[in-house]
This record gives C-alpha cells, sequence and structure tokens, in this order.
C-alpha cells in the first residue's frame, strides 16, 4: 500500500477555505524532492491524496502531505486526531474506507487545535457520522470567536466534549492523558498515549502545535508549554499534525521496506528530543527578537 504513496500521489495556519478549481496550483520546484513538495504543495490538490497506511497496531496515518491526521481503531469504535479541511475531508473518509473501516464507526474527532486545516473536516464526520468533536478549553472559546467574525464558521462544529489539562480519555483498549500546551493557539491539546507494535507498548506524543504565533505572551506560552513536555520521562514516538514536524512520510517510507527484526522507524527517542530542542529554540529566539528595542 505505501508504494501508492510515491504514485498516487499551513504549514502556517489555514484561516479560510479555499477552491481547488478557483486558484491554480503554483508551479512545482524542479529541484524540490517529493516530500519537499508536498510540504509546499497545499494547494496541489492530486499531490496531496497520499495512499493511508498502517504504523502501529490498529494505529493509522490518514492524513495528507502537509497535514496530518490520524485513526485509530480502539476495539470499540474509532477515533480521529484532527480532521482535515475542504478539499480533503472526502479523501480522509476514502482513506478510512480503504483500511477497512466504517466511517460510522468513528465514535470522536479530537482536534489538536483551532485552525481550520485541524478541525475543518470534524462538523462534516460530527453531522454525517454522529461522531463526537472534543477540543481543549481554550480552543473552543477561539472557535467560537472566529465563528463570529469569518466565512470560517461554516466549519465550526458543535461542542460536544471539552478537554482539560490533566484529563484521560479511555475508548475499548485505547487510552490517553491530555495536556493544554497553549502558544500555538490559545489551547493546544497535546496528547500521550501507548502504541503497540505486534504487541510492544511505546509511548508517544502529539504536540498540539508546531509552532509560537506571534501573538502577545505567545512565544513565552509555547515555550512554558514546552518545558513542561520535556519533563515527561521516556516518549519513543513523535506522531506530530504535522508530517514534515517528524519525517512521517519519509518514515513510512521505510517502514513499508522494513524487514522481520529490524526496528521501528517510528520509534525515535533521539529525534523526538531534537525537536523539543528545535521547539524551545524557536520560541526562545522570537522572545528574545521581540525584546530588541
Amino acid at each position: 500500500m505505501m508504494k501508492r504513496l510515491f504514485v498516487a500521489l499551513s504549514v502556517t495556519a489555514v484561516t479560510m477555505p479555499w477552491s481547488a478549481s478557483a486558484q491554480q496550483a503554483p508551479a512545482a520546484d524542479p529541484n524540490a524532492t517529493l516530500f519537499e513538495r508536498l510540504r509546499t504543495e497545499q494547494r496541489n490538490v492530486e499531490l496531496q491524496k497520499i495512499a493511508p497506511f498502517k504504523v502501529f497496531d490498529d494505529f493509522y496515518y490518514v492524513g495528507v502531505g502537509f497535514v496530518g491526521a490520524w485513526l485509530i481503531n480502539t476495539g470499540d469504535g474509532l477515533v480521529l486526531i484532527d480532521s482535515l479541511q475542504e478539499p480533503y475531508i472526502d479523501h480522509l473518509i476514502d482513506d478510512v474506507r480503504t483500511l477497512g473501516f466504517d466511517p460510522k464507526d468513528i465514535k470522536y474527532v479530537l482536534v489538536t487545535h483551532s485552525h481550520l486545516d485541524h478541525y475543518g473536516g470534524a462538523r462534516r464526520i460530527q453531522e454525517t457520522y454522529g461522531a463526537k468533536v472534543a477540543m481543549i478549553e481554550g480552543d473552543w472559546k477561539a472557535l467560537e470567536d472566529a465563528a463570529a467574525t469569518n466565512r470560517s464558521a461554516a466549519f465550526v462544529p458543535r461542542k460536544d466534549v471539552v478537554f482539560k489539562d490533566g484529563d484521560t480519555f479511555t475508548l475499548g483498549r485505547t487510552s490517553m492523558r491530555f495536556y493544554a500546551t497553549p502558544g500555538h493557539t490559545p489551547g493546544g491539546l497535546s496528547i500521550e498515549q501507548t502504541v503497540y507494535d505486534h504487541g510492544k507498548p511505546y509511548k508517544a506524543f502529539t504536540i498540539g502545535g508546531v509552532t509560537p504565533t506571534n501573538q502577545p505572551g505567545a512565544a513565552e506560552a509555547f515555550n512554558a508549554a514546552i518545558d513542561r513536555i520535556s519533563t515527561i520521562p521516556g516518549i519513543q514516538v513523535n506522531l506530530p499534525n504535522h508530517p514534515w514536524r517528524g519525517d512521517v512520510l519519509e518514515r513510512g517510507a521505510k517502514l513499508a521496506a522494513r524487514k522481520p527484526g529490524d526496528p521501528h522507524p517510528f520509534v525515535d527517542s533521539e529525534a523526538f528530543g531534537k525537536l523539543i530542542k528545535d521547539l524551545r529554540a524557536e520560541a526562545v529566539g522570537m522572545i528574545a527578537k521581540r525584546g530588541v528595542k
């Protein structure tokens, strides 16, 4: 299945939906690698529609090239982490079916933060399949404010579940712990959970925002959130909400070529530690720059 990634084919937040028919995809950089193109050519619809693939036992990637979504089979229903946006929502739903699941079994959509590329499909999934949409409290407020001021109101889902820092969630054989990690948005739902490779457990983490914004206090809040994450022991797997923040697609290609006995390409505690250092450096750099008169 992974071979289709190479043939079948924002990082800044997308705040308004766009029409593929109304906007022409930018010309491709002839020197860019496929993975670079997937990151940057966000409006190249056919390029972005990569195939879904299994990452761990009951755990799958169902995102597109520039923004992620994860599907978990809990044994008592499906859970989605993030929901993409138009024009990729049909692709996400098709991915669920391609993997052999029924979208009607989606019980929850967990939204990592209140940017359209992450919550944009949640309302449709909620209304069509009866899934409950969950987000952390600061981001629900941000969505309510956004709904009052711009056209993205059409995509804002019904508020079903409000998570708070420290909450836990269990469905079937899946358990999670949530952390509020503001700075990219007012909330930032970060997720700690255990994933399994042929039954062997690994501690995995999803960071709810990719970088601090320029809003007052955002870099300081983000830096504090990253410092807090750095104290969580034993994180071995990064499950980012943008694939380029963890080389998800590159690791997926290695996973497809993995031989019996080879290590799992997604199990990389050293890489997670480097990510934490890089994110802290971004926040500290932004704080320092703003402090220069």
